[in-house]
């Protein structure tokens, strides 16, 4: 890949808007009544947020949607839940840049729009005190910038993400995601960008075993014909070429449509399941589409 076209300025501006209160969710829950009360930076992570450490007789200053009337029944006397404190938490951005990436129907590569999208949020994070970090894949880790505080190491997320030389390959997500979880420690927030194509056999379950135990958050990047062909988009044939491979296939758009649209209906449920079974959040975005309205009320939404 010899240039990537980053228009960051505008998306920049509009990012500081959100802050870290939204993207990290301090305003969601983590999968209770009262661990919403508490309020968690880690809500994306439903069931992987704050710890409970104990119970506490209930003060007239505490919060009485914190009391555990269960818990209270058995002992006798009103006891609330304690939870241990909100610490910083290394992100780690794990950004796939293999072959498939490097496609755009329309203008805009699916790995640009990636980059912008990890420059934005990175943007928004920086002054957050929380760590971030880059790390970008193929079948493999080729470069990984370990977390780290402040602006300056937005620049570096961005220097990385600009810099060519770093794109292109084989795709291999479990054994990238498995090299990098031994590189991490063991509670920091993997937010996964990818396409998903070129998974596999059995990822799934490699995956399953990988998130129960780790922070993870998908976000599926997808040209429009990644998904369908449009009708009446195509006259005639059309050669698709393998983005990891030298194979080709003469197809007629029109005759294999809705079997097309089908499969990756399918693909992309069961790529779905496998983040909301683990209880790790996942949302898809188009590359045709910005990504500002989405992933505000995505994390607005936890």
């Amino acid at each position: 890949m010899y240039e990537l076209k980053l228009d960051l300025d505008p998306l920049l501006k509009k990012m500081e808007l959100m802050t870290r209160k939204e993207v990290l969710g301090a305003t969601g829950g983590i999968g209770g009544a009262q661990a919403r009360q508490v309020g968690s930076k880690h809500a994306m992570f439903k069931s992987k947020g704050l710890e409970f450490q104990k119970f506490r007789e209930y003060a007239p200053s505490d919060d009485a949607n914190k009391i555990d009337w269960i818990a209270s029944l058995r002992a006798s006397k009103v006891l609330i839940r304690v939870y241990s404190e909100e610490q910083t938490k290394d992100i780690i951005f794990f950004l796939d840049v293999s072959s498939s990436m490097s496609y755009s129907s329309f203008g805009k590569l699916k790995n640009e729009f990636a980059a912008e999208l990890i420059a934005s949020l990175s943007h928004a994070l920086s002054n957050s005190g929380d760590p971030l970090g880059l790390t970008i894949f193929t079948n493999k880790i080729v470069h990984h910038l370990s977390p780290n505080v402040g602006p300056q190491q937005h620049q570096k997320i961005v220097k990385t993400l600009t810099d060519p030389t770093f794109y292109e390959g084989k795709y291999d997500l479990i054994k990238s995601l498995s090299q990098l979880v031994g590189m991490l420690k063991k509670k920091t927030v993997i937010i996964l960008i990818s396409d998903f194509i070129g998974l596999q056999d059995n990822w799934e379950h490699s995956f399953k075993g990988i998130a129960t135990n780790s922070n993870i958050m998908g976000i599926m990047i997808r040209d429009p014909l990644d998904d369908v062909f449009p009708e009446g988009h195509f006259v005639g044939q059309v050669v698709l070429s393998d983005p990891f491979s030298d194979d080709e296939a003469l197809i007629d758009p029109n005759k294999v449509r809705e079997k097309y649209e089908e499969h990756n209906k399918k693909k992309t449920e069961e790529i779905e399941h496998a983040f909301k079974s683990t209880r790790s959040e996942f949302i898809k975005l188009y590359t045709n589409e910005s990504f500002i309205d989405p992933m505000r009320k995505f994390f607005l939404n936890q």
